[in-house]
Formats: structure tokens, C-alpha cells, sequence
């Protein structure tokens, strides 16, 4: 079963609290009920969402508002803020590395030497005759020693595998990203392998599968010096990027521009303009909100 990400949640938090805002203003509408018990039989993870909902409206202490568009975004983003950061402290805690804004070079138990993006969490168990370690979050560049035993990456539900060579790993929304810059990597997800060389990247989601694709090696772990290729990815993946650089949290508000695709590169020195030279790719402005992040609207 593949891993429920916070694209998942947030979707999943956006239906909660539209189902709830319109049951709170028609409470006795049978259609409207009927929705929300078909939302909530669904399974106990939209149990446990619409139950935040309620908690943080009830705590909120919310009053009807003539801007309820407003009010609806920004509850949205009050509750994802509240809800979403429970995944990453379980994260944190399963983790024996953390970065939170800003990249940091570790020293795993194998000897070997990784590099870790911003916002990046890894699991280390490579001290053994298999050396295996887990991507639980963010970006990763491995400098593996050819030693005779196998180096293992767990990224979402992709398998990389090596014996020496210099690759990366990312975890960006639901897409897992495995480029490799020397050597050679045998990625699966468990149904299908893909052997890719220097010079190559793995794009693999849970609805696609994966994608092997050429690419330029000088533009390969560029986000070490704080630069994006965006080619490929989504507004909103490029925004997940951007996120582990800023406090708090980014949510966007509107599904057709989170998935629509982002190109060129973007510098990340400053991470604030960042978002902001992202949002005006699209037209759409950034509010910034005490207690919640970063909301990007319409």
C-alpha cells in the first residue's frame, strides 16, 4: 500500500471542512448530510480529518463572515497546520537525521557520506553487511563507497540499490526523483526496474509509475547551491521545495494551479521571493498568516 502524503491530506482537508462550513450553514440539508456520511464511511483517515475539522473550527471560535471565501481558505489552512504536523514530528522521531532550512553534509553509520537538502529527514541502518538507509522526506545526495556490499535507499515505495557510485534521492509531494551522476542504480518499485546510468533520472509516482529520462548532468544536485530545475514538476511540487526552506507552512488554495507545470530554474537563496516569483508565474498572490504559513490565492 503506497504511503499517504500531505498532497492526500490536504485534499482530503479541503473536502472535510467544505462539507463542514456548508453543514454549519444548512444543517438540516439532506444532501449535504448524506455527503458527509459517505465522506466519513469512507475510512478512519477521513474519520480522524473530520474530527480535526471540528476540533479547530470549535477552538477557532469562528463567527459568520460577509468574505466567507476568505474565511473558508484560511480555516482550511488553520486546520492543515494543526493537522499536518503530527505526520512530521512522527517523521522527525523515526529519523537520525533532521535539516530543517538549511542543507547539512552527515556521516552515516556505513562510513559513507550523504548531503541533505533543506527540510530533509533519513533513517540510517547502513552499519552491517547490507547498508541501508530510508529517504522519510526531503532531498538526499549519497557518495557511496564501492566496497562489496550493497547500498540500499528506500524512498516512498521505490527500492534504489547500488555497490558505488554517486546518486540523489528526492521526495517531492507524491513524486520520487533518483538521479544518478556516477556510476550505475537498479531502482523498483516492486513491479517494474529500471537500471539507470550516469546521467539519467528516475520520475516515479504511485498513479504513473516511472519515467526514465535523460538529463544535463550540470544541472544535476543544483539545489545544493540553491537552484531549481523546475522542468517537469508542478506548481506545487516546486512549492514543497520552496517550503522546507520557510517557517511555517505553504498551502495553495487552488488545485488547478497547484497541478499545473512549472519550467526554468529558480533561485532559492532568498525563499520568500521564491514563492513569490513562483506565484507570479501564475498571477496569483501570496498571504502570509500568523500561526498557519504561507496561503496562496487566487
Amino acid at each position: 500500500m503506497s504511503a499517504v502524503t500531505d498532497q492526500n491530506r490536504k485534499e482530503l482537508i479541503d473536502e472535510a471542512a467544505d462539507i463542514f462550513v456548508r453543514l454549519r450553514e444548512d444543517p438540516d440539508n439532506a444532501d449535504i448530510l448524506a455527503e458527509r456520511d459517505a465522506f466519513l464511511d469512507r475510512g478512519t483517515l477521513e474519520q480522524d480529518v473530520y474530527g480535526h475539522v471540528i476540533k479547530a473550527w470549535s477552538g477557532a471560535g469562528r463567527k459568520p463572515s460577509a468574505n466567507k471565501p476568505l474565511v473558508l481558505t484560511l480555516f482550511i489552512g488553520l486546520i492543515a497546520s494543526a493537522y499536518l504536523v503530527a505526520d512530521p514530528l512522527r517523521t522527525m522521531l523515526l529519523a537520525d537525521f533532521n535539516t530543517q532550512t538549511e542543507m547539512r553534509e552527515v556521516n552515516l553509520a556505513s562510513g559513507d557520506r550523504a548531503t541533505l537538502d533543506a527540510g530533509t529527514s533519513l533513517a540510517d541502518d547502513s552499519e552491517g553487511p547490507d547498508r541501508r538507509v530510508a529517504l522519510l522526506k526531503g532531498t538526499a545526495l549519497f557518495d557511496v563507497a564501492s566496497d562489496g556490499r550493497r547500498f540500499e535507499v528506500q524512498v516512498g515505495d521505490v527500492t534504489v540499490e547500488v555497490l558505488g557510485t554517486v546518486f540523489e534521492t528526492a521526495w517531492i509531494e507524491e513524486l520520487v526523483v533518483v538521479s544518478v551522476s556516477e556510476g550505475r542504480v537498479r531502482a523498483s518499485d516492486g513491479t517494474q526496474i529500471w537500471t539507470l546510468e550516469a546521467g539519467e533520472s528516475l520520475f516515479w509516482n504511485d498513479q504513473d509509475g516511472g519515467d526514465l529520462v535523460d538529463v544535463d548532468p550540470n544541472a544535476l544536485s543544483l539545489w545544493r547551491d540553491d537552484r531549481l530545475v523546475a522542468d517537469g514538476l508542478t506548481f506545487a511540487q516546486v512549492a514543497d521545495v520552496i517550503d522546507r526552506r520557510l517557517p511555517g507552512r505553504v498551502f495553495i488554495a487552488n488545485n488547478a494551479v497547484a497541478t499545473s507545470r512549472v519550467s526554468g530554474t529558480l533561485n532559492l537563496e532568498d525563499p520568500q521571493r521564491a514563492l513569490q516569483a513562483l506565484a507570479a508565474t501564475r498571477g496569483v498572490r501570496v498571504i502570509t498568516a500568523p500561526l498557519i504559513g504561507h496561503l496562496i490565492l487566487q
